[in-house]
């Protein structure tokens, strides 16, 4: 198995329940491992996932407001998995850098693992 990392990838979008969340946005990162079969070794970009393309399907999903971290996370990972049939496992986690609760210091998140 080979892993390729995406690693604090930022976006500024407007995903949440909240109207204002919607309105304003809010800043957040994702990282995201996906594990695809090595059965050879990797010499040419179609022996392995392209993580550009993976990088457009990450900013796609992060441009489109979703209510929910949750769904946000696992509509990622259905996708890249759709993208390459060599994908055995995504590990995706979706930061809300400065989420809309008072008095509160850090960011909230969910992550989601995903074997086919």
């Amino acid at each position: 198995m080979l892993t390729i990392h995406l690693i604090d990838i930022y976006f500024y979008a407007y995903h949440g329940l909240h109207q204002e969340e919607r309105v304003i946005g809010n800043s957040f990162s994702v990282s995201m491992n996906i594990t695809i079969d090595e059965k050879v070794n990797v010499s040419s970009l179609d022996q392995t996932l392209d993580y550009v393309k993976a990088y457009e399907i990450i900013k796609k999903n992060m441009m489109q407001a979703t209510a929910l971290l949750e769904t946000l996370a696992q509509n990622i990972s259905e996708e890249i998995a759709l993208f390459s049939p060599m994908v055995r496992k995504t590990e995706i986690s979706i930061y809300k850098n400065y989420p809309p609760i008072s008095q509160f210091s850090g960011r909230v998140g969910v992550s989601l693992i995903k074997e086919w």
